[in-house]
């Protein structure tokens, strides 16, 4: 579990942060997000994210309980932050919040997720989380972030309609993560 919260250090003095390399046995990541949790904003936080017995109380696509946390299945990537770099004086910088973009699709287009996509129209402020590989992203709070979805019918009969998607937030730093305690496919 992922429990380290940056502490930025003040003055000249910025010790480099610790690092982690292993020759022998690299431990590597792959990539695709493949299901991005969403529940309003006035949903209770998650006592303890990291419990498999919370997620699943709380897991439904068709509750209309407040409480409820919805999950898309997506295909989706989050590509760097982007930072804008401030210069300011005596040569020195610094980075203001960076923005966080995630793009995905949906390829399930029935009636329910067309419905779905319309109503996320009308307001598209969540908390959301979202699971990459062996992790989940966010915390007990989730992300408050922005997600738009839009219809993309292609012109090739052969090509899948699919819904196109994008979550955006500001924050300093990347989101907590964890090992994953949903099963993932």
């Amino acid at each position: 579990m992922s429990t380290y919260i940056p502490t930025c250090q003040d003055g000249c003095q910025v010790i480099p942060p610790v690092w982690s390399f292993n020759d022998c046995d690299p431990d590597v990541n792959y990539g695709q997000i493949d299901r991005i949790y969403i529940a309003s904003l006035g949903a209770n936080d998650l006592i303890d994210w990291t419990s498999l017995a919370e997620w699943t109380g709380r897991l439904s696509n068709t509750d209309v309980d407040l409480q409820a946390i919805r999950f898309l299945n997506v295909i989706g990537t989050k590509p760097p932050a982007e930072g804008d770099l401030k210069d300011i004086s005596r040569n020195r910088k610094i980075t203001a919040d960076k923005t966080h973009t995630i793009t995905f699709r949906v390829d399930e287009t029935d009636e329910a997720n067309y419905d779905a996509l319309r109503q996320i129209e009308c307001n598209g402020n969540f908390k959301i989380w979202y699971q990459a590989g062996k992790y989940l992203y966010g915390d007990n709070s989730g992300i408050t972030a922005y997600l738009s979805l839009n219809d993309d019918i292609p012109e090739d009969k052969k090509e899948l309609n699919v819904f196109k998607g994008s979550i955006t937030w500001d924050a300093q730093f990347h989101p907590d993560r964890i090992t994953n305690p949903l099963p993932t496919i």
